[in-house]
C-alpha cells in the first residue's frame, strides 16, 4: 500500500480526533455496524465498551504503522487469523468498512467523498484485502473452509 504524504497526514490527524474520544468513536462504530448488519451482533460479547476500546487501539496500531507496510502486514495477518476463529467471513470486511468510514466521518468531521475519507477508504481496502488473502487457505475445525 502506498499512501501519499498528504493521505498519511490526513489519516493521522483524523485519528487524533477519534482517539481523543475513543468511547464515543467506538459507540458510533458499533451502533452503525449493528444497524447495517444486526446478524453480526452475536459475534460480540456483552461488553461492547471493552470491544470498542480494542477497536480504537487496533486502529491506533495500524495508523502508527501506516508507512511501514511490511510490519503492518504481519500484524494484519495475526489479526486476520484471530478473526477467522471468531467466525469472520470475507463479506464482513466490507460491512465493517462502511461502519468504520461512518465513524471516521462523524468523529473527524470529514466530509463525504473528501480527501480524508478517500485516504481512509484506500488504507482500509488495502488492509482488509490483505487480511482476507492471508486467510484464504484457513480451514475450520470441522474441515470446512473458513471462508
Amino acid at each position: 500500500m502506498k499512501l501519499s504524504i498528504r493521505e498519511v497526514a490526513g489519516i493521522r490527524a483524523s485519528f487524533e480526533r477519534i482517539a481523543a474520544d475513543a468511547d464515543q468513536a467506538g459507540d458510533l462504530f458499533y451502533r452503525r455496524l449493528f444497524e447495517i448488519a444486526p446478524q453480526l451482533r452475536p459475534m460480540f460479547g456483552d461488553d461492547i465498551t471493552q470491544q470498542a476500546r480494542k477497536l480504537i487501539n487496533t486502529l491506533g496500531v495500524a495508523v502508527s504503522m501506516i508507512e511501514q507496510w511490511e510490519k503492518l502486514e504481519t500484524a494484519l495477518e495475526d489479526l486476520a487469523r484471530r478473526h477467522v476463529d471468531y467466525g469472520v467471513l470475507p463479506e464482513h470486511y466490507a460491512i465493517v468498512g462502511k461502519a468504520l468510514i461512518y465513524m471516521i466521518r462523524e468523529m473527524s468531521l470529514s466530509r463525504p467523498g473528501g480527501e480524508i475519507e478517500a485516504a481512509w477508504i484506500k488504507a482500509y481496502e488495502a488492509m482488509s484485502d490483505h487480511m482476507i488473502a492471508s486467510t484464504q487457505d484457513a480451514v475450520a475445525p470441522d474441515g470446512e473452509p473458513s471462508f
